[in-house]
């Protein structure tokens, strides 16, 4: 009877949370996700915590960079400008119509991904993966989709959805291992490494950290020291040095590193460092911008929100 009782009031919460207006909907609804993940509600006036910080820049920061760099097209041009073309992946095609896909010009391996959504990749190893109508029906789903409504990362609604194809990094056969830069107001303070479902963290000496992201044990990974360690944190304070934060993932390829994409809200600020006291370590070293109007022409819906002018000066 209690349970039902207290499912019926969630409901006309959450009902009523969503007839109020974005400005006001906006930052109760990520401060619900937040207590959902985190089991506490966010300090969105003086955050402190790291994913705090990263719920704070998504109701009051409007940087009109952040879509260009999360762009995974866009974001080329940038980094072929401060750092050479060499670091930049090349396209073998992109465009926004999935059945203009040349398959039959493209050579395997390659993926095929579009350039505003996480995850949103499909890997092509040999000709056997080549499925045409298969390939463009899910990218038409990817194109439908947009990443900025699932936890209100609002930088996402303002690019144009398109498509993206790649050739398929290999090292010896393999995929190569995706490095991913914590760069704190123009230094990098802390390499994450992902290897399967696990994760750990390396300090910029590749000492390895005892902490990482998830609920789940501490996994033994062993990972040798990148060969191109210095170039790669000295590429990712480029890329990311005029922000107060963002991650820059790279690559370390045997000819050198190349540039993966940029970050400025990993996992939407949803997931959990173990252990929790390091969600404060990684939000002191980030000092926040002033609150910043937004700069976005057109507006953009999703999931209820709206990008606003807000009036914060």
């Amino acid at each position: 009877m209690l349970q039902t009782v207290w499912a019926r009031i969630r409901q006309i919460g959450r009902r009523a949370i969503k007839s109020l207006p974005a400005v006001a909907q906006v930052p109760i609804d990520i401060a619900l996700d937040h207590r959902r993940d985190h089991g506490r509600i966010p300090n969105l006036l003086i955050p402190r915590t790291f994913n705090e910080k990263i719920q704070w820049m998504k109701v009051f920061n409007r940087d009109p960079r952040l879509p260009i760099y999360a762009d995974k097209i866009a974001v080329k041009k940038v980094v072929a400008e401060k750092l050479g073309n060499d670091f930049i992946i090349p396209t073998l095609w992109s465009g926004d119509d999935p059945s203009q896909i040349p398959f039959a010009e493209l050579m395997p391996p390659y993926v095929i991904k579009t350039n505003q959504g996480s995850g949103t990749n499909y890997f092509v190893h040999t000709s056997a993966d080549v499925e045409p109508d298969k390939i463009r029906g899910l990218v038409r789903q990817w194109l439908q989709s947009n990443q900025g409504m699932y936890w209100h990362e609002w930088h996402y609604f303002a690019i144009d959805a398109s498509i993206l194809v790649e050739p398929l990094l290999k090292i010896a056969g393999k995929m190569p291992s995706d490095f991913k830069f914590y760069v704190f107001n123009g230094k990098v303070h802390f390499i994450q490494v992902r290897v399967d479902y696990h994760n750990t963290f390396f300090d910029i000496n590749w000492q390895q950290q005892q902490f990482w992201l998830g609920r789940g044990p501490r996994a033994c990974l062993e990972i040798r020291h990148p060969p191109h360690l210095s170039d790669m944190i000295e590429a990712a304070e480029t890329i990311g040095g005029e922000f107060s934060f963002a991650r820059v993932d790279l690559y370390d390829l045997p000819q050198g590193p190349r540039f993966g994409e940029v970050t400025f809200f990993p996992s939407g600020g949803q997931e959990v460092f173990n252990p929790p006291e390091v969600d404060r370590l990684f939000g002191d070293l980030w000092k926040l911008p002033r609150r910043e109007l937004s700069a976005l022409a057109k507006p953009a819906t999703g999931r209820g929100y709206v990008l606003l002018k807000w009036p914060l000066y």
